[in-house]
């Protein structure tokens, strides 16, 4: 019996995507999370636009949502995505912030603009710098092509250089097509993208990504979760990744997350502790459908159930980064022998164990009491390798 089909492909002009994105037609939740190329890796990206050149297919999911909770780029109201983004987000987030010149946060968390140069002589891209800046033959941020208007940039350019520059001789003509050129990439250049079925569950998204992605990155239930929590709870995720951040920066203990063993946790640490925490489940594909509003007993999916789910998470990661519960149950850890982050073998091991920390704080156990517990468990629980592969 031949299988349906369960994608199509469609063909977006630039300028339509970056229209989807602002009004949040396609979910682009993460232009406040850390971006991870560096700029010359979007100076390639422009260049292969402008010389015709493919950038690879994006992947999106239709999702179908009956809630007013995603609140996009470009709008100061909220609205209903129908589609999420797979595969190809620091793609077009590299695309959206310069044609915008939207600020990106950088992976030291600071925010900034990306500037990418243009020579119109030479039609060649590079990463702007201060010479380039001070250069008259370049137009030192492509943001100001896209975002004004072309017949008065062009004779401003053409003017400023003539100013500063009165014995270069060049044709106007080719100057004026070159940038043209390079403005009309938004509606000249389309790009590919697979938009698979609603009806496909996590896991089977997970599988065809693999399969269609040459590198063949494995997309984790994480993934899946952050996505969720950027749709109807970006402050959580700011959170967690606030959480995660200061761990990583000298401070005085116990008035942020640094600590006295030099542990930091990723976002998918701490949502681990989370779950396991707030739902008593280890394995993140049913804390993923939980989060959807499924009711894992009758397998009814409502908003209602969504919203109760939402809120016990929220309760969860309340508990996850208090500071005290942080440094308690660090001071433990440390205590019973693991001096350094690099003596703890097992990541998921050290979050289980702090997940059951905070359990037996909920069930009234005092923090003296579960002490003993907590170390023996997490020193066998190493030992043992009861939680390095499978939570």
């Amino acid at each position: 019996m031949k299988k349906e089909t369960v994608f199509n492909i469609t063909h977006y002009q630039l300028n339509h995507l970056i229209t989807n994105i602002d009004t949040g037609e396609i979910a682009l939740p993460d232009l406040q999370r850390p971006f991870v190329w560096d700029n010359g890796k979007v100076r390639d990206l422009f260049d292969s636009l402008y010389k015709g050149l493919p950038i690879g297919m994006l992947i999106l999911w239709k999702i179908n949502e009956n809630n007013n909770e995603f609140k996009p780029i470009g709008l100061n109201k909220k609205t209903t995505p129908s589609k999420l983004i797979i595969d190809g987000q620091q793609r077009l987030t590299a695309l959206y912030a310069v044609i915008t010149g939207s600020k990106i946060i950088d992976k030291d968390y600071k925010h900034k603009q990306i500037k990418i140069a243009y020579n119109p002589f030479e039609e060649v891209f590079e990463v702007q710098n201060v010479s380039i800046e001070n250069d008259p033959l370049w137009i030192s941020n492509i943001t100001d092509i896209f975002k004004g208007n072309l017949f008065s940039f062009v004779n401003g350019f053409i003017d400023n250089l003539k100013e500063k520059r009165p014995d270069f001789e060049f044709d106007e003509g080719k100057v004026q097509d070159n940038i043209s050129s390079l403005k009309t990439l938004e509606t000249s250049y389309q790009i590919s993208a697979i938009e698979l079925a609603s009806s496909l569950d996590p896991e089977e998204v997970s599988e065809i990504f693999v399969r269609i992605n040459s590198a063949g990155k494995a997309l984790n239930q994480s993934d899946f979760i952050f996505t969720l929590m950027s749709l109807y709870w970006p402050e959580g995720k700011d959170e967690f990744e606030n959480f995660s951040y200061e761990a990583k920066k000298p401070a005085e203990i116990g008035n942020s997350s640094f600590n006295v063993i030099n542990e930091q946790p990723t976002n998918e640490n701490l949502l681990r502790s989370t779950i396991s925490y707030s739902f008593l489940r280890g394995r993140l594909r049913y804390a993923y459908l939980i989060l959807k509003g499924r009711d894992l007993e009758n397998k009814i999916t409502t908003e209602d159930e969504r919203v109760k789910n939402f809120n016990i998470l929220k309760e969860g990661a309340g508990k996850v980064l208090d500071l005290v519960n942080w440094h308690q149950f660090i001071s433990i850890i440390q205590a019973t022998g693991f001096v350094n982050e690099k003596m703890i073998g097992s990541k998921n091991a050290l979050y289980q164990t702090y997940a059951l920390y905070l359990l037996g704080l909920k069930y009234g156990l005092k923090h003296n009491e579960l002490k003993s517990t907590i170390a023996r468990w997490f020193v066998f629980g190493i030992l043992t390798h009861r939680y390095t592969s499978s939570p």
